[in-house]
């Protein structure tokens, strides 16, 4: 009867992290379809399960600097331990966008866009936040409480992300970066996706004047 129990327990717990890995590689799958080209879908995949603690820490996002930098650094490191093929060329972009912000930085950007970004995708972000919460709640001590939770937040993405969704948001958050920042933020993009398809890369006249990044953010 222990053994019987045992493995319908085991059985249970493969499935679910089997759905977990699978709706994980519906998105990358669908990303790389959307254009990304610095990374294949695999390679997505592991950068997706480094940073889901940190994500599922993070929701619901507070818009402080903490959690922007919490956010930020748990990128970079991921990006290391996950990419080391890759490693030296991601710097260089990374180098590369830090410099062209300048005098500005990317937590100044950040700041800008993170709260209109969720504004103009709410209704997705909201039903992301609820799943997670609800998660993390009946979930709390579990160890793959992160990889379940994401798996919520992943499934109800997929039905949003959209090549039409995605225009429609970028072109949203235009007008609250100026022309400079759209440029560095363009030249980054560029480097890791093609973006010939979204009508957005060609509309930098909806941005604010100035060819010059600026800090700090001045209020959404």
């Amino acid at each position: 009867m222990y053994r019987k129990l045992l493995s319908i327990v085991t059985v249970a717990l493969v499935i679910n992290v089997a759905q977990s890995q699978t709706n994980r590689k519906a998105i990358c799958d669908k990303l790389v379809k959307l254009g990304v080209t610095f990374v294949n879908s695999k390679e997505m995949q592991n950068l997706a399960s480094c940073m889901e603690k940190t994500m599922i820490d993070c929701t619901p996002y507070d818009g402080t600097q903490k959690t922007n930098d919490k956010i930020y650094n748990t990128f970079l490191g991921c990006v290391a331990t996950n990419l080391l093929t890759k490693s030296a060329s991601a710097s260089n972009i990374l180098n590369s966008f830090t410099s062209c912000l300048k005098p500005s930085n990317a937590s100044c950007l950040g700041n800008k866009i993170m709260k209109p970004f969720l504004k103009a995708v709410n209704e997705p972000y909201q039903k992301i936040v609820a799943q997670v919460v609800k998660c993390k709640a009946n979930r709390a001590g579990e160890k793959d409480m992160a990889a379940q939770c994401s798996d919520k937040a992943y499934a109800i993405a997929l039905a949003y992300l959209t090549k039409d969704y995605c225009d429609k948001t970028c072109i949203t958050l235009l007008p609250k970066v100026n022309q400079g920042e759209f440029k560095c933020i363009k030249e980054a993009t560029t480097k890791v996706m093609n973006t010939s398809k979204f009508t957005c890369q060609n509309k930098s006249d909806k941005c604010q004047a100035g060819t010059v990044p600026t800090c700090p953010a001045p209020s959404a």
